[in-house]
């Protein structure tokens, strides 16, 4: 499992929204709420796993979305996409490491 793609906003989860607006294509919701991860904060983030494949070369890929709170008033979204499918506890670990593209 490699990392390809990683974003982080505050305005809302943005690969996601990127897929559907620019290229219309939906991404399915596999996991919701994935829990058990702290932030270096002791917050908990919300963190949904997605899946979708490209029409161009029909590559199956799958999508993190974690939305993380920073106190006292900051929420920053983080997206990662991925060549395979990962476990809840690879999710979890890549949430709370922020791991970058090409990481594994």
């Amino acid at each position: 499992m490699k990392i390809l793609q990683y974003d982080e906003t505050e305005s809302g989860p943005r690969i996601r929204k990127t897929l559907v607006d620019k290229h219309n294509i939906e991404a399915t919701l596999v996991t919701a709420d994935i829990e058990g991860t702290r932030t270096a904060k002791w917050t908990q983030p919300k963190i949904d796993l997605y899946s979708y494949t490209r029409p161009s070369n029909g590559q199956h890929l799958w999508l993190i979305e974690a939305e993380i709170f920073f106190p006292p008033d900051v929420v920053l979204y983080r997206g990662w996409v991925l060549d395979a499918r990962p476990s809840d506890e690879q999710v979890r670990d890549i949430v709370a490491r922020d791991k970058t593209v090409g990481e594994i």
